[in-house]
């Protein structure tokens, strides 16, 4: 197998450029003469950008061009549902490579859009789901041994790969002291690795060690394809054990040659190399464990294991985990050319919407998987119009698009859909990710932070909730954004656009429980940038109910039909429940029969004919015990504070405030 090739360095570099340069152009100047396309002539074309491995730039692409041939076909008064995700991903690549662009970006979702709207959706039944039951997971998901069990031993179990192996007896190699396994298939490899570490650390350029310097590297020059494949792997697995390692920078020789052993991977590399069944799926574990993956190499790798015939649970899911780090931004459903090979590899058809790896990500593109194609394709135009959420605050424009995307799908199908998947926003990865790349090791918890591309399609949904009128919608942003403040070392706050879009929506949905949950947020974010953006919603709140600023947080504290102090009453048939706080942090629910007597336990009939209500008082119970610190802290500040409060005004609002409910029209009659 050939070895990867930088094509920017190579002195052939120009006999490939010149004629791509030239080809670019004349299919430039042919788009600017208004051809009669035909759909698959237009499939084909934004096919090939859609499609382009985007590490070489669009900047060849004649866009502006295509766009316009575009515009023509579509005014041609054809029907081409089926190129609607094609469109918006175009409409995607214009708006991020061409700053300068928007407005052809703008005028490529309105086409989009009209191209899907030609779909329309079958009656639907009232009595039928809204969205298909949730499926199991894959089995390609599921982790299963893949390659050689010698092998990459600490890197397959950290990734769920291999269970819990017997201790094997292992000897140390210097001077990285990296563990050999005995039951290792690479020992011979390995010494071989040790002697050219041992060389590169003497040398000023270590991190690229020269193999014409000693008699070890000159045998890896001279050496046939399959043994220079193995090296390769044990080079890898020798670069990936210093990741795991912990580094003392005291110890010069180990961790300079912990560095080396990566650029030792870049340089092997380069010489030609084949690997066995088992070396190929070692080598596509360690590519699908890193952000930085080289596409061109993989694709080299991909077909190699095309050629190798069924493939086991294992390899599947080595495939799987692959596919979910070459896709580089949400594909919208329209992943392209490389990610359909990789598809019928791993025998799934999942819909790709978000980027997939990601707990919430996952949930999303399988519950798209679970709506019925029209419904689906409403969906999709959704996302791109989210996806195009890359500013601090939403324009007044992006709002009113969304309105009539909104109405399209249904505020009953957004709540469905999306409610879900918030929760899950604070898991860390379902495929977790183990480095950057290979040398530099994680400096961070990589399966904690949210990729770019899926941050940002998830800000654009939090912007549409103030929209959708859902309650339940609007408290799960709390918990939301209090996950997207939380640091993480080597980081800092976790997804700050999240939780700024969070704490905006909260501010736009504008009753006295937003406000309420602005007021947790404040005493329990610590971060400063976000105090400001959480000072400006609470100012921006205050404006919309018309009070001052300063009395706001009195206001802001809800009831929750407490009925007197630290209790509520609720009847539920022959039952009752207590709901008590008790402190600065307890609440409890306590049942009782009928005779008095308590009841240990939710009683069956409550939950099966109080569904409804028993969910409201359970909510209850978690929003006052999630309120109480919040309070706590803010009435210890208020001694430091001169505060007085008219009689009128304070009576008033206790009179609203007793007996009622968050959310209830009360709540805004001061």
């Amino acid at each position: 197998m050939e070895g990867r090739v930088d094509r920017y360095v190579t002195p052939e570099w120009l006999e490939v450029w010149t004629p791509r340069s030239a080809a670019a152009e004349a299919l430039r100047l042919l788009l600017r003469r208004k051809l009669p396309f035909d759909e698959g002539d237009i499939k084909r074309l934004l096919s090939w950008i859609v499609d382009f491995n985007a590490d070489h730039g669009y900047r060849q692409f004649p866009v502006k061009s295509l766009a316009l041939a575009l515009e023509r076909f579509a005014d041609a008064g054809a029907s081409c549902p089926d190129l609607a995700p094609l469109v918006f991903r175009f409409a995607t690549i214009v708006r991020e490579e061409y700053p300068g662009m928007a407005g052809r970006a703008d005028q490529l979702e309105r086409l989009g859009q009209k191209l899907a709207s030609d779909q329309q959706e079958p009656e639907r039944d009232p009595q039928s789901p809204m969205i298909l039951p949730e499926a199991s997971l894959p089995d390609a998901a599921v982790p299963a041994p893949a390659g050689s069990p010698g092998v990459l031993v600490q890197l397959k179990e950290f990734l769920g790969i291999l269970p819990g192996q017997p201790d094997v007896q292992t000897e140390e190699l210097e001077p990285d002291r990296f563990r050999l396994r005995s039951d290792s298939p690479l020992r011979e490899e390995h010494r071989l690795i040790s002697d050219v570490l041992a060389d590169a650390i003497k040398q000023t350029r270590y991190l690229t060690p020269d193999l014409g310097r000693t008699k070890a590297g000159r045998q890896m020059l001279a050496c046939d394809p399959a043994t220079c494949g193995r090296l390769l792997l044990a080079a890898m697995e020798r670069a990936v054990a210093g990741q795991f390692g912990s580094l003392n920078l005291d110890e010069r020789p180990v961790w300079q040659s912990r560095y080396a052993a990566a650029g030792l991977v870049a340089r092997l590399s380069e010489i030609e190399h084949s690997f066995d069944r088992n070396g190929l799926f070692d080598v596509l574990l360690v590519l699908s464990s890193m952000t930085a993956t080289s596409v061109e190499y993989t694709e080299n790798l991909i077909e190699q294991v095309e050629r190798n015939g069924p493939l086991t649970q294992g390899e599947r899911h080595v495939l799987y985990r692959l596919r979910c780090v070459l896709i580089g931004a949400p594909p919208l459903g329209c992943p392209g050319r490389r990610i359909e090979r990789l598809t019928r590899l791993i025998g799934d058809a999942p819909v790709l919407a978000a980027v997939p790896g990601e707990a919430w990500a996952d949930a999303l593109n399988g519950a798209l998987g679970r709506l019925p194609g029209p419904r689906r394709s409403l969906w999709l135009e959704l996302l791109a119009h989210a996806l195009c959420a890359t500013g601090a605050r939403p324009p007044t424009k992006w709002l009113k698009t969304v309105r009539e995307k909104l109405r399209a799908v249904g505020e009953e199908s957004f709540a469905t859909v999306l409610l879900p998947l918030l929760p899950r926003v604070n898991e860390r990865r379902s495929i977790p990710l183990h480095s950057d790349e290979l040398g530099f090791g994680a400096h961070c918890d990589l399966n904690s932070i949210l990729h770019e591309g899926n941050a940002t399609l998830l800000r654009g949904l939090i912007w549409m909730v103030p929209l959708a009128c859902n309650r339940d919608l609007a408290r799960a942003l709390t918990p939301l954004a209090l996950s997207a403040y939380r640091k993480i070392p080597g980081v800092g706050p976790r997804a700050t656009k999240i939780g700024n879009a969070a704490v905006y929506a909260l501010s736009q949905i504008g009753d006295m429980e937003a406000l309420g949950q602005l007021a947790v947020l404040k005493t329990r974010v610590k971060f400063s940038t976000a105090q400001k953006e959480i000072e400006k919603a609470l100012s921006a709140l205050a404006e919309k109910l018309a009070v001052p600023r300063e009395d706001l947080e009195e206001m802001a504290v809800p009831a929750y039909g407490l009925e007197e102090v630290g209790l509520r009453r609720e009847t539920f048939g022959d039952f009752t429940a207590e709901l008590r706080v008790a402190g600065a942090s307890e609440v409890t629910i306590a049942w009782l029969r009928a005779d008095g007597k308590p009841q240990k336990s939710v009683p069956a009939t409550v939950k099966r004919d109080f569904k409804d209500d028993l969910k409201d008082l359970q909510t209850a119970a978690k929003d006052i015990a999630q309120m109480l610190p919040a309070q706590a802290a803010r009435i210890d500040a208020m001694f430091l504070q001169d505060k007085t409060w008219p009689l009128d005004v304070w009576r008033a609002l206790s009179r609203s405030s007793a007996g009622r409910r968050p959310g209830s029209p009360a709540d805004l009659e001061f």
